[in-house]
């Protein structure tokens, strides 16, 4: 099953996870410090911060190298679908757990304010109060469009492991 759309499997999978703790330790040790957050913006803001977007390019850099590394070493039909695939269903399980964060990191001053409002502590205007909403409105919007896109691409991807394993499985009838 996995010949068929990864190149050489027992190899791959092992440099795989080789590749990972590599690029891992590289980010732990050095590369993570280099653009470091000096506090969690709520909202939006935390997909565009410099330390996110860093990790965002970070990532992408790990996966092209590994990638093109594969692709010379041993060339498969499927490579492009297998490894950057896989790559961006895992990149795209990561943000969505990011976006799970943002979430948690908006309730904290949203309930805040509502707590505020309420006791009265302190003023709490209305656009103060449709301000958060809005900052919700865009997590949830990121969320909805990110998670639509996924599940439209996880399903193209099952689609094209399924014809390459119907494809090597036909070739190898005899």
């Amino acid at each position: 099953m996995f010949v068929s759309f990864f190149p050489r499997p027992k190899l791959f999978f092992a440099s795989s996870i080789l590749w990972t703790a590599l690029a891992m330790a590289f980010w732990y040790v050095f590369a993570g410090n280099l653009f470091p957050a000096p506090e969690k913006p709520v909202g939006l803001a935390t997909f565009w911060s410099a330390s996110a977007l860093w990790f965002d390019l970070y990532f992408a850099l790990a996966v092209t190298v590994f990638a093109a590394a594969w692709m010379l070493f041993a060339p498969h039909p499927w490579a492009t679908w297998s490894i950057l695939g896989s790559a961006l269903i895992l990149f795209t399980s990561y943000f969505q757990v990011q976006v799970s964060v943002a979430i948690n990191s908006w309730y904290g001053p949203f309930y805040d304010m509502i707590q505020a409002a309420l006791s009265k502590s302190a003023p709490v205007t209305v656009e103060q109060f449709y301000s958060e909403l809005s900052t919700f409105a865009g997590i949830a919007l990121v969320a909805v469009v990110v998670g639509v896109m996924t599940r439209f691409f996880v399903s193209h991807y099952i689609f094209r492991w399924r014809t390459a394993m119907n494809d090597f499985y036909v070739a190898n009838w005899p």
